[in-house]
């Protein structure tokens, strides 16, 4: 009886040492798997972080590239506001010098003499503005167009002033400048119109009257065009250094009146329509009177002097 409990005890110890055992060894595995899940949970809650800190930095990254990006936008605005505001501001002082160019080349009083002094001090100083303009390293980079009309300009006044061969070299540039632009798309009126003219000054009748065709093709009442074009037809009739025939004289003469008598029409207090229409008619009634035709030679010069006169009274 007394082994038999005593059996049993033993048993029962050795279960107890067993199971003391396991618990042991679950409870160690168990605070191992703790420290590895708050481990991760820390890993996890260190990642969120991160995250959500590189979220802020994009945030706030993003709001700064779009501020400065309006900085950027507002300054770039204002920039071209004040190239646009510097660009018409020259345009309007160009067009005033124009004006006083085109009043003394014109102005006959100024031909007379004792005058050619002043004339010549008056052309030299509005060649000062173009030539001043032409070496102005931003205009020649913003305003080509302007810069073109501005040698062509200077050719003029050197023109006028006696100085050919400076003529030619400044009316060769305006040339290369707008063939420059019209080679790189620019098919603008202002374009074609200063090559059209720089031409006619190079005696390149051929090209002024092609080009003055295709615009009258897009706008036929262009009475700038038109007046080139008359001035055209008058040089290959006259014929400056070429001997003309009287026939082909007479052909570009007549193609000359067509115009100038459409312009002196819609423009009656144009003095120099009148003037060019006075001078055509003039050109042939001596044509005429070459050929004999004395009565109808008599009429051209009687009109002519009527539009002469018409054109010094205005």
């Amino acid at each position: 009886m007394a082994t038999a409990v005593t059996l049993a005890l033993v048993i029962v110890a050795i279960g107890s040492t067993i199971a003391a055992s396991r618990f042991s060894s679950l409870a160690k595995r168990n605070a191992d798997l703790v420290i590895v899940a708050t481990n991760a949970e820390a890993q996890a809650i260190s990642a969120q972080q991160d995250a959500e800190a590189a979220r802020d930095r994009e945030q706030h990254l993003k709001v700064e590239a779009q501020r400065q990006t309006k900085i950027a936008t507002d300054a770039l605005f204002d920039l071209r506001q004040q190239r646009e505001r510097a660009e018409a501001n020259f345009v309007l002082a160009r067009s005033a010098v124009d004006e006083f160019l085109n009043h003394v080349t014109k102005n006959e009083l100024l031909t007379v003499p004792g005058m050619q002094s002043l004339r010549q001090q008056l052309l030299s100083s509005a060649m000062e503005f173009y030539d001043k303009f032409t070496r102005d390293d931003e205009n020649t980079r913003e305003l080509l167009v302007e810069l073109a009309s501005a040698h062509y300009r200077i050719a003029v006044i050197r023109g006028e002033l006696g100085q050919k061969e400076e003529s030619s070299i400044s009316n060769a540039k305006s040339i290369e400048l707008f063939e420059k632009l019209r080679d790189g798309g620019n098919e603008s009126l202002d374009v074609q119109l200063g090559l059209a003219k720089s031409f006619f000054r190079a005696k390149r009748y051929d090209d002024t009257e092609s080009i003055c065709r295709e615009i009258l093709d897009a706008n036929a009442r262009h009475a700038a065009t038109r007046s080139l074009l008359a001035n055209t037809y008058n040089s290959l009739a006259i014929g400056n250094d070429e001997v003309v025939e009287i026939a082909t004289a007479l052909k570009y003469h007549q193609q000359s009146l067509a115009l100038r008598e459409g312009l002196a029409s819609e423009f009656p207090d144009s003095p120099d329509y009148l003037a060019e229409l006075g001078s055509t008619l003039n050109n042939l009634g001596v044509l005429l009177a070459r050929q004999n035709r004395n009565r109808e030679s008599l009429a051209m010069f009687l009109r002519g002097v009527s539009y002469s006169a018409e054109a010094y009274e205005l």
